[in-house]
């Protein structure tokens, strides 16, 4: 009986890859990283041609998971809390010369190029080290213009809004205004929900695991989510959601649901007069917009 099954160009299929990702991505995933690692400290040195993460974490007690794609190293608990992809140092391939990593007491240096190929990478023996080191050479700015440590700057400004782990770029520290303790968030099936009831209903963006995803709102004024960290994003670039349509009206409801709690406890709050001149109009264009649906 002749049969035929399923095979993979895996090196073509690797770098093919390439289009799937962008630079913004890759700081996401190292960020993202990191974090899972348990570390209370992420530290991004940059210059004009290379940029290094070191964190405080757990480590890598085997360097080869870190280049064995789309087989997460994390447990079992981490993977099942956050469909960990196993796709993360994949992305720094594609926008780096050379990748040279060091955890624990183990490192490797190698070209970005002979990695992709699948070619042997010797491992060393070095020092002691906490947490893990990362250092990325031959990298390059996407604006035309703009050095390497300005675009890490304007990239990690807009990645690390709600981050829960402090981050540094040289030396100076990433601003998390999203990550304030003292944010008034509320709990909803959505994950947890930052209102600003001076914004419409509609404008909202979302964060996953700390990080940017899915659309930006198209006015200043808006709310902020904060998704589960369960929900699921695309493969392999985790910019947007998978079930984005289904997700997003749900998103919505939550945020319905929340306003007009809001609303509520704010009317218990102010007196009658003070609440209709500050609320009246967003209360009558909450509830048309309701009903329109």
């Amino acid at each position: 009986m002749n049969t035929i099954r399923l095979q993979t160009n895996q090196n073509r299929l690797i770098a093919n890859l390439r289009h799937a990702f962008n630079q913004s991505s890759m700081l996401g995933e190292l960020l993202q990283n990191a974090r899972r690692a348990q570390a209370s400290a992420i530290h991004f040195t940059v210059d004009d041609s290379s940029l290094t993460i070191r964190d405080n974490g757990s480590g890598i007690a085997n360097l080869q998971t870190l280049i064995h794609i789309a087989e997460s190293s994390w447990d079992e608990q981490t993977q099942t809390r956050e469909n960990a992809f196993g796709m993360g140092v994949l992305s720094t391939l594609y926008f780096a010369e050379r990748l040279a990593v060091r955890s624990g007491g183990k490192a490797f240096s190698a070209a970005t190029a002979a990695i992709i190929r699948g070619e042997p990478i010797e491992l060393v023996s070095c020092d002691l080290f906490e947490g893990t080191e990362i250092r990325l050479d031959g990298i390059q700015p996407t604006q035309p213009g703009e050095t390497l440590p300005v675009w890490a700057d304007r990239l990690l400004r807009a990645l690390c809004e709600a981050f829960p782990v402090p981050v540094w770029l040289n030396g100076d520290a990433v601003l998390r205004p999203l990550a304030d303790l003292a944010l008034q968030w509320r709990e909803t099936p959505m994950g947890k929900i930052l209102l600003d009831l001076s914004a419409s209903r509609t404008q909202w963006r979302c964060f996953l695991q700390g990080l940017p995803i899915g659309r930006s709102p198209s006015i200043c004024r808006h709310h902020v989510v904060q998704l589960p960290t369960a929900t699921l994003a695309r493969l392999p670039d985790r910019q947007h959601l998978l079930n984005e349509a289904e997700d997003h009206k749900r998103i919505q409801v939550a945020i319905d649901s929340a306003f007009r709690q809001a609303l509520i406890e704010t009317k218990e709050r102010l007196s009658a007069s003070d609440f209709i001149v500050n609320y009246a109009r967003i209360c009558m264009d909450s509830l048309l917009a309701l009903m329109e649906n």
